[in-house]
């Protein structure tokens, strides 16, 4: 299996040496037997490793699919929560109006009063008398 710089190789023969690369040979006493530059060796391996069911691209693959599960679960989790949060807020909502109480609006959630509050929760009427 000599063959000399320059000259094409078969498909079978690369796939034969892809296969040896594999298994675990080393690529330089693979290159030396055969006669083959080891860059040619190399980049054979490099585009063995980028087709469909290579090695490199499986990998690839393998962590994306990871990676999406992963976001999915906790896409998952946040739905979670929010549904929680609803259910919560429509209890206290349910609540408040049993008891007669306003039920604050989403519109001024989180707005400062138009009323400030006094400090300590004094209560200015009873003491202007």
């Amino acid at each position: 299996m000599t063959r000399r710089k320059g000259q094409h190789y078969s498909l079978g023969f690369k796939e034969q040496v892809m296969e040896r690369l594999l298994v675990g040979e080393k690529v330089r006493l693979l290159a030396w037997e055969l006669k083959v530059p080891k860059s040619l060796l190399y980049e054979w391996r490099e585009q063995a490793e980028l087709r469909p069911g290579g090695k490199k691209y499986e990998r690839e693959k393998v962590e994306r699919d990871e990676e999406v599960q992963m976001l999915e679960a906790r896409i998952g989790d946040l739905e979670g929560v929010v549904g929680r949060q609803t259910l919560e807020l429509d209890f206290f909502r349910g609540a408040l109006r049993r008891l007669g109480k306003e039920v604050p609006s989403s519109e001024r959630a989180g707005k400062k009063p138009s009323v400030p509050r006094s400090a300590g929760g004094w209560n200015r009427k009873a003491n202007s008398l």
